[in-house]
């Protein structure tokens, strides 16, 4: 069974961009992360926002 600090979803947009200049090689790319407890703390942050 998966506890809920264990539910995540990873999004990974597209491929990563592969530069190579011969002596160099840069790699771009984008990974996010989502947990339940990244859910939980925008809707508890959210709601502070709303009554400060």
């Amino acid at each position: 069974m998966v506890g809920m600090a264990e539910f995540r979803t990873i999004l990974r947009i597209g491929f990563p961009l592969v530069i190579n200049f011969g002596i160099l090689v840069i790699t771009f790319g984008l990974t996010i992360k989502i947990t339940m407890a990244s859910i939980i703390g925008v809707v508890i942050a959210l709601i502070i926002y709303r009554y400060i």
